[in-house]
């Protein structure tokens, strides 16, 4: 007669009780939230041609970077620019690229308006980055909005060339413009909870040939969505019963 112990299957029960709530639990959708400037400036400001250019902000939790907003109006010609977004060093300056948008042409004479720029979807930690713009080829032509926030140090910008900003930052040259940039994220749902167990996991029935066996999961806090069950065979060690793997188990020599 095959030996099964309570304590074997009970603390499998444990075990898969705790990976169900894992792997069933599913993630609700969480609330978009920006950091940057969301209001419009009251000073207008024509880029020069092939800079880089925008303001740093700190993130206070984990998310998902999902696109970069700024205010502008179009000028006597086309002019166009995508997205960066660099993380800051412990020094307080811009130093690896982290993501960029694809490029996008504000139209002669564009009507003053918030302009998207999708970036695709970049997982960060909490930390400081640098939200910003890259200009394309035609100088002095879109309008952007910004405030000046004297002696601040906001702005931070450098020449580069469009449309691929380079992947750490270079040199850094700052003044006290804060431009109408902000990016969108997605907080990072926290990690669930572990179940905690109030009622242990059992076993019922008489352990001897042609018994049946069943197994009762106990009662969790955490609400798992499922248990999965392996009955083991135990003497001084466990080993699977290949194919018993349902709540009952008919014991045989």
């Amino acid at each position: 007669v095959q030996k099964i112990t309570r304590l074997g299957v009970a603390a499998l029960l444990v075990v898969t009780a705790m990976l169900g709530v894992f792997l069933s639990r599913g993630t609700a959708g969480a609330a978009t939230s920006t950091i940057g400037t969301t209001t419009i400036g009251s000073s207008l400001g024509k880029p020069g041609a092939n800079y880089k250019f925008g303001d740093e902000y700190a993130l206070s939790q984990a998310a998902t970077l999902t696109d970069l907003q700024f205010y502008t109006k179009g000028g006597s010609a086309t002019q166009s620019f995508l997205a960066v977004v660099y993380a800051v060093d412990a020094s307080g300056n811009p130093s690896n690229l982290i993501a960029q948008s694809q490029p996008i042409t504000i139209a002669k004479y564009q009507s003053a308006r918030w302009v998207t720029l999708s970036l695709p979807a970049t997982n960060v930690q909490p930390g400081t980055y640098f939200i910003g713009l890259l200009s394309g080829g035609t100088k002095n032509s879109a309008y952007l909005y910004y405030n000046t926030v004297t002696g601040s140090g906001a702005d931070i910008s450098n020449a580069d060339t469009y449309p691929t900003p380079t992947t750490t930052w270079g040199s850094v040259t700052r003044d006290d413009k804060v431009w109408s940039f902000f990016v969108d994220y997605t907080p990072s749902a926290p990690a669930p909870a572990a179940p905690t167990v109030t009622t242990l996991p059992s076993i019922s029935g008489t352990p001897q040939q042609d018994a049946t066996l069943t197994a009762d999961a106990g009662v969790w806090t955490g609400s798992p969505y499922s248990y999965a069950y392996q009955w083991q065979s135990c003497s001084s060690t466990c080993a699977d019963i290949s194919g018993a793997t349902a709540q009952t188990y008919v014991a045989t020599s």
